[in-house]
C-alpha cells in the first residue's frame, strides 16, 4: 500500500526518489520508512508491495550485498534482481502456490550512480527484470494517479527543487484521492556521485517529520489551495476578472517561451 516515484532532473544530471509513508500489516495502517540507502549510502532502495515479504527482503538484500562483496551499482541491480526473482518464486510457484499469479508480491525502484558518474534509476519487477527508468516511473497502489500527474508537469530540464516539488505534489494529490496513501513524503536525491536521503538528520536518523520535509509541504499544499481558487475563478469570477487572468497565463506561457 504505497506510492514510489523515481525522476531525473536537469537533463539527466540528478535524480530524485520519493514516497508516501503509509504502511499496512493486517487492517492497521501505520507510519513508517520506505527508502533506505545500500552500499554505505551510494544505492537508494524504495519497495511497494506487501509489508511483511519487504521488511524480510531488505536484510537479505543487505546480506547477500556484504557476503558478495558488491562495490557498484551494477552489481547491486544484480543481487536484488536474483533475490526478488527467488521470494517470488517461493510464494507463487511452489505446488501449493501462497498467493495468485496476478497478485503483486513487491516492485523496487532502486536509484544511484553509474560508472560514467551520472545517475541511474532502475524498476525491478517482481519477476527480477530490472528495467532502467529513463524519464520517470511511479510504482504501488497510488502509481495510476501519480503517473498521470507527473506526466503534465514533468520535463527532463526541470531543476532539483521543482523535481522535488512535482514529486511531492503527485504524493499529496494522491493521498487525498486514494486513502492507501498518506500525504508524508520521503525524499532521495542523486548527484554528484552521492545519494543523500533528506528525511535523516545530521546524526543520520530517520524523520518522517523533518521540518525541511514539512516546509516543503506547506508550500505544496498552498498551490493546490489556489488551484482550487484559480478553478472557481474560471467557472464564477466576472468577465473582468477572467480577461485578467487570461492575458497573464498568456504572459507567462510567452515567458517559458523565451
Amino acid at each position: 500500500m504505497t506510492l514510489i516515484e523515481g525522476m531525473y532532473y536537469d537533463n539527466g544530471n540528478g535524480a530524485v526518489v520519493v514516497a508516501d509513508s503509509r504502511t499496512m500489516i493486517g487492517p492497521d495502517k501505520r507510519v513508517d520508512r520506505k527508502i533506505f540507502d545500500l552500499l554505505g549510502g551510494r544505492v537508494i532502495f524504495a519497495a511497494a508491495g506487501l509489508t511483511g515479504i519487504i521488511d524480510r527482503l531488505l536484510p537479505k538484500i543487505e546480506g547477500r550485498i556484504a557476503q558478495a562483496r558488491v562495490s557498484t551499482l551494477d552489481e547491486a541491480v544484480d543481487v536484488i534482481e536474483d533475490l526478488i526473482a527467488e521470494t517470488s518464486h517461493r510464494y507463487k510457484h511452489p505446488k501449493l502456490p501462497r498467493f495468485h499469479g496476478n497478485q503483486s508480491l513487491v516492485e523496487v525502484i532502486i536509484g544511484g550512480n553509474g560508472q560514467d558518474g551520472k545517475p541511474k534509476l532502475y524498476l525491478v519487477y517482481e519477476n527480477g527484470y530490472a528495467e532502467p527508468i529513463r524519464d520517470y516511473r511511479a510504482i504501488g497502489e497510488g502509481s495510476r494517479h501519480a503517473t498521470n500527474i507527473l506526466s503534465t508537469l514533468y520535463k527532463p530540464n526541470i531543476s532539483k527543487e521543482r523535481a522535488i516539488e512535482i514529486g511531492v505534489h503527485a504524493i499529496i494529490c494522491t493521498s487525498k484521492l486514494d486513502t492507501l496513501i498518506d500525504d508524508k513524503p520521503q525524499i532521495a536525491v542523486i548527484e554528484n556521485n552521492q545519494c543523500t536521503i533528506l528525511n535523516k538528520d545530521k546524526e543520520g536518523r530517520f524523520n518522517i517529520e523533518k521540518p525541511e520535509i514539512t516546509d516543503i509541504k506547506v508550500k505544496i499544499n498552498g498551490v493546490s489551495e489556489k488551484q482550487s481558487t484559480v478553478f472557481n475563478l474560471m467557472l464564477n469570477g466576472s468577465e473582468e476578472l477572467k480577461t485578467k487572468f487570461e492575458a497573464m497565463l498568456k504572459e507567462y506561457e510567452n515567458h517559458l517561451k523565451k
